[in-house]
């Protein structure tokens, strides 16, 4: 996105915009994958709270391109910069070791006769 921001010529820019969708698609499914792992038994609520954060991205990265005191080039610089933060705290995150889901709890029971 901040080379997008930088480049003039039509040709290049539409290849690291396509480059830069590309890799957002793949960002978001990498991010649903970790949903699972974040709390195993409340995937719905962690889903919910991860498409509300994309929505407030979307909110705020629109409300940089509706500043009058931004041009849109500088607006993409920012909206790159943010990325490359937000991106870099993912480094920051830690999973503690959860049961699987399908991971039986303890012993199975066995039916016993009634005679």
């Amino acid at each position: 996105m901040i080379l997008f921001s930088r480049l003039t010529v039509l040709g290049p820019a539409t290849v690291a915009f396509l480059l830069f969708g590309l890799f957002v698609c793949m960002a978001c499914g990498v991010t649903f994958a970790v949903v699972p792992l974040i709390c195993p038994h409340a995937v719905g609520s962690v889903s919910g709270i991860v498409g509300a954060g994309g929505n407030l991205g979307a909110v705020l990265a629109a409300m940089l391109f509706k500043s009058e005191s931004l041009s849109g080039s500088t607006a993409f610089l920012v909206l790159g910069g943010a990325v490359v933060a937000t991106s870099f705290s993912t480094l920051l995150l830690r999973f503690r070791e959860a049961e699987s889901p399908g991971a039986p709890m303890g012993p199975i029971p066995v039916p016993i006769s009634a005679d």
